[in-house]
């Protein structure tokens, strides 16, 4: 008997995989070029008033200040918080 998809046992553990791939990168404005992307994986959507966390590999944990506004934008979602404005690219596997 094999375990739902998107979960693994371990010694009674269930451990979610992450797996939604995402390109993360900070903009200073609406309408302007990001700096910097990074790649990780998205635990949740983001959600105002939580903090977004993204998972970058190796231990490595971002996490934004609580979520202020989230808006859809194309293919990427614009995520705004009380210190910088996101941008969010879901990557295809």
């Amino acid at each position: 008997m094999g375990t739902p998809e998107g979960t693994v046992n371990n010694m009674s553990k269930t451990v979610e995989i992450l797996t939604r791939r995402i390109s993360l990168s900070r903009i200073d404005s609406v309408g302007k070029d990001p700096k910097g992307a990074v790649v990780g994986w998205e635990h949740a959507p983001p959600q105002k008033g939580e903090r977004y966390t993204v998972y970058l590999g190796k231990g490595r944990v971002l996490r934004t200040s609580p979520v202020e506004d989230v808006r859809e934008n194309l293919e990427t979602l614009l995520v705004r918080t009380a210190n910088s404005i996101y941008r969010v690219e879901y990557l295809k596997k």
